[in-house]
């Protein structure tokens, strides 16, 4: 009895144990399993990654190259437009320099669409437009009709027809730098232009509105009424030796140096609440004023100086005035002079002008 039972103990023993290795084998491979699996979960997961990668990079590439002929695209767009602008730059000057006034026309309106498409060229076809206006021109007065009278079409020559054509180029080119120059019309506004006009020739100019950098006009001729309304002068403005027609400054500003020396006005001088708001020196030496001179609501920080001038028929000064050696021609004049002036006596009687001189004091 005690036999069998050993017996029974030990192959319980040994059955035990055959459980045991049994687990643990199974256990084993379960690891090993698992370790397969994961093993294989992450070499999954970096070809994925690989993968990702790889379509990144290309994504990466197509991309850089789709910028680099987009710039390519650009700069050889840029490159056309450049050359298109400069080929239209020439051919309106060729067409500028023609001697006929149509073609001449178009060669301005060429110009004007060029530098309306180009920004940086826009102060050279001004450059362009002052130098074409600054060829001499001397428009022919209208022959006058009696009363009842009329002129037969064939009396109008060709030199007449020609002029008639020149001027209308010419009114062309003057409308382009006013219609260029007035900052309320935003789009067809090319900024605070330069304009040299120095001996120019110009017909009923007009810069109503306008705003513009600095201007000479030295020597300019100007025909027919000069408009300047409302116009803004930002830098240096010289009307040397300038001679105007009829000319209409009113509600003007000159912000910087304002020189007329020497200037002549054959008709009305209008220059009605014109401002000097810097206190820079605004000069009429030595001018001429054969009609009217209006300069009455005028705001200037310093004396305005109008020695040396002549004045023929009426004025409106303010009081802020130099006037020293000025004289006028018309005795009435002094109902109208600053208030510390006076008309003095003629120095002889050969003399057609009264001497401008200072009120004493008392």
């Amino acid at each position: 009895m005690r036999f069998a039972g050993a017996g029974d103990e030990s192959s319980k023993g040994i059955l035990d144990a055959i459980r045991t290795s049994g687990t643990l084998a199974v256990g084993i491979g379960g690891f090993f399993a698992l370790l397969l699996a994961a093993r294989r979960q992450r070499t999954i997961e970096l070809d994925l990654k690989n993968k990702i990668d790889s379509l990144i990079l290309q994504e990466r590439i197509a991309s850089d190259n789709m910028s680099h002929q987009e710039r390519l695209a650009d700069s050889s767009e840029n490159d056309t437009r450049l050359r298109r602008a400069t080929d239209n730059y020439v051919s309106g000057m060729d067409q500028l320099g023609s001697p006929l006034p149509h073609i001449r026309l178009g060669g301005l309106y060429a110009l004007e669409r060029t530098a309306q498409e180009n920004p940086d060229l826009r102060q050279m076809v001004v450059n362009v437009i002052c130098a074409f206006l600054r060829t001499p021109f001397i428009p022919h007065p209208n022959k006058v009709l009696k009363l009842g009278e009329r002129r037969n079409i064939r009396e109008i020559d060709d030199h007449e027809k020609e002029e008639s054509a020149e001027k209308l180029a010419r009114l062309a080119a003057q409308e382009i730098l006013r219609d260029h120059s007035n900052p309320r019309d935003e789009v067809r506004y090319w900024g605070s232009l330069t304009l040299n006009l120095r001996s120019a020739y110009l017909v009923d100019f007009d810069l109503t509105g306008c705003t513009v950098n600095s201007m000479d006009c030295s020597g300019a001729r100007f025909y027919g009424l000069s408009h300047f309304l409302n116009c803004t002068f930002h830098g240096f403005c010289s009307f040397y030796e300038a001679h105007f027609e009829d000319a209409d400054f009113e509600d003007a500003k000159f912000v910087d140096f304002t020189y007329f020396n020497d200037s002549i006005f054959d008709d009305r001088a209008n220059f009605k609440k014109v401002r000097f708001p810097k206190g820079d020196v605004a000069q009429f030496v030595d001018v001429k004023f054969y009609d009217e001179c209006l300069f009455e609501g005028c705001v200037s920080v310093r004396p305005i100086d109008f020695s040396f001038s002549e004045f023929h028929d009426s004025v409106q000064l303010p009081d802020n005035v130099n006037l020293e050696y000025a004289q006028a021609k018309n005795k009435s004049i002094q109902q109208s002079l600053p208030r510390d002036w006076q008309l003095g006596e003629k120095i002889n009687e050969q003399s057609s002008f009264f001497p401008i001189v200072k009120k004493k004091r008392a």
